[in-house]
């Protein structure tokens, strides 16, 4: 991140110049901060296996590297994801006392982060604020997954079929290069299975779910 190169499968190694938001082994920036909130849980539960005041210490500050990390991607899904991950940690570990604490200073922390970036101008600051045009794609994308799903009266077009209709939403039929992936995600995980297998297959997923939460305490 630091050096602005990346490895050779990188999305951000074609652009042909240092790109210093961090990629990680993974391929995009969104991927990488969603990785860093899945498994930042993991790391602390093994780090505070027994609590002392350095694992404590070393966990805060895994907390603001990773947070330094996160904000870097410019991904806001990801920064959002990795808040609520935090407080949830927050939450389940300490006390209601320390827990307050917790949230007052990590609140302090951010508060000042944000200020820093907004009065020296950083690239992650404007990105963050600035992202209007992806916002409205974003919000074309849900709309044509939305649609493919109520065209198909919520039986489903079929696995993996929609990215091709978000593809065409986005970019049309015509003067289309031949030479790129003509696919477009969905961007959402949720949206994209009640588009492609339906309710009933959706049905399914959540029946996965609860079978993966325990029962009893």
């Amino acid at each position: 991140m630091m050096s602005g190169n990346h490895l050779w499968y990188s999305g951000l190694s074609e652009n042909g110049y240092p790109d210093f938001r961090p990629t990680g082994l993974l391929t995009n920036t969104n991927d990488f901060s969603s990785y860093l909130s899945i498994y930042f849980p993991a790391f602390i539960y093994v780090l505070l296996q027994k609590k002392t005041w350095v694992r404590t210490f070393i966990a805060l500050s895994s907390a603001a590297v990773l947070f330094f990390l996160v904000v870097a991607t410019e991904s806001r899904t990801g920064l959002i994801a990795f808040l609520i991950t935090i407080v949830l940690i927050i939450i389940k570990l300490y006390t209601k006392q320390i827990a307050l604490f917790l949230f007052f200073i990590g609140t302090c922390v951010v508060s000042i982060s944000l200020l820093v970036m907004k009065l020296f101008q950083t690239q992650e600051f404007s990105y963050f604020v600035g992202k209007q045009t992806s916002t409205d794609q974003r919000l074309l994308i849900y709309e044509t997954a939305l649609n493919v799903a109520k065209e198909s009266h919520f039986l489903g077009v079929g696995m993996g079929v929609v990215p091709k209709y978000i593809f065409e939403a986005l970019y049309g039929t015509v003067n289309i290069s031949a030479n790129i992936t003509q696919t477009m995600s969905a961007h959402n995980f949720w949206l994209a299975q009640l588009a492609d297998i339906g309710v009933l297959g959706l049905a399914c997923f959540f029946n996965l779910f609860c079978l993966a939460i325990p029962s009893g305490g």
